[in-house]
């Protein structure tokens, strides 16, 4: 991971805030069935659900999450961890 923390680092400065937050709740996660229930924007503190609908469709597009058995998962696995302890320095 430290070795590819540059380019993490450039793939999440590359996202617009929604993104970055939607990519980054996803991450702690792990798993999402609903990434625009209530209980999911209101535990990552997200924009409302139509916002976070057009940055889920972005980062599926640029493969940054996929859908796999009704449940939405970053696609890297290490970006996700990368993201995991990103998240855990700020908190």
């Amino acid at each position: 991971m430290d070795e590819q923390d540059v380019a993490f680092n450039s793939y999440y400065e590359s996202l617009t805030d929604n993104q970055a937050a939607l990519l980054s709740a996803i991450a702690q996660e792990g798993r999402v069935k609903s990434v625009t229930s209530m209980e999911f924007i209101s535990r990552y503190r997200l924009p409302a659900p139509s916002s976070i609908s057009i940055a889920l469709t972005v980062l599926v597009n640029r493969e940054f999450v996929y859908k796999q058995d009704n449940t939405y998962l970053v696609y890297d696995r290490f970006f996700a961890r990368w993201l995991r302890r990103k998240n855990a320095r700020y908190e």
